[in-house]
């Protein structure tokens, strides 16, 4: 996954040839999810919530994990890999990122098919696809998910769009969700009822090796608008 993903280049990248820039927290959270698995191969990790501050680039992390799925070294045969958000214009934005690391390499450019309607990245011979799809677009979603990547669920305004990912998902071994979201408000919503399931799982208090939480947050009782706790976190 890390190899895969330092192949890359993206198109806003500052580094040499547009290489993608992978820095050292962004590394560490792919060889946890990618290299923590069982005798068989399968992953141990089955869900990831990425709590994450703003402006640290957690939108070409998810196109790059798309790309991984549908035509990397995690892609399967056929694969359905959802990039999901709240609506069609925040989806497409995630989906951008990873058509716009397509367009950076012709080698990806002649192993892919791309079209805008729906937004989709289709690897020619695998099969395996990248299609974006938004809470308005829920009745045309159906299928067998091997990958769901969940934008800011911390803005959904309902759970429905993840429960119908759950069940595409049940289908499929080795299927995996991304959760990657910065913070929000309020609680009764999906994006609280898995930030304290997450913060369960860390504390011990649920014992669930395939949920990883990596919550990148300032303790409750320090003064948020500080300069200082913003360099922390």
């Amino acid at each position: 996954a890390v190899d895969f993903v330092r192949r890359l280049r993206h198109p806003k990248s500052m580094q040499e040839d547009n290489a993608f820039h992978l820095p050292r927290w962004m590394e560490r959270l792919l060889r946890r999810v990618y290299g923590d698995t069982r005798p068989d191969g399968t992953r141990k990790i089955r869900e990831v919530l990425a709590l994450l501050p703003r402006g640290n680039r957690k939108s070409t992390l998810a196109g790059a994990i798309g790309l991984l799925h549908a035509i990397g070294p995690e892609k399967v045969q056929g694969g359905q890999c959802v990039i999901a958000a709240r609506d069609r214009e925040q989806a497409g934005f995630l989906f951008n990122e990873a058509a716009g690391i397509i367009g950076m390499d012709a080698h990806l450019s002649d192993l892919t098919r791309t079209r805008k309607a729906p937004p989709t990245i289709t690897h020619k011979r695998a099969g395996s696809h990248l299609v974006a799809v938004s809470a308005d677009a829920l009745n045309k979603h159906g299928g067998t998910v091997s990958l769901a990547l969940e934008d800011e669920i911390h803005a959904w305004k309902s759970a429905d769009l993840h429960n119908v990912l759950t069940s595409s998902m049940n289908k499929v071994t080795n299927a995996l969700r991304w959760m990657v979201t910065t913070a929000g408000r309020g609680t009764g919503t999906l994006a609280w009822e898995q930030y304290d399931y997450a913060r369960d799982v860390l504390r011990g208090k649920i014992k669930d090796e395939s949920f990883l939480p990596v919550l990148f947050e300032a303790p409750h009782d320090v003064d948020f608008a500080s300069e200082r706790i913003w360099h922390l976190v």
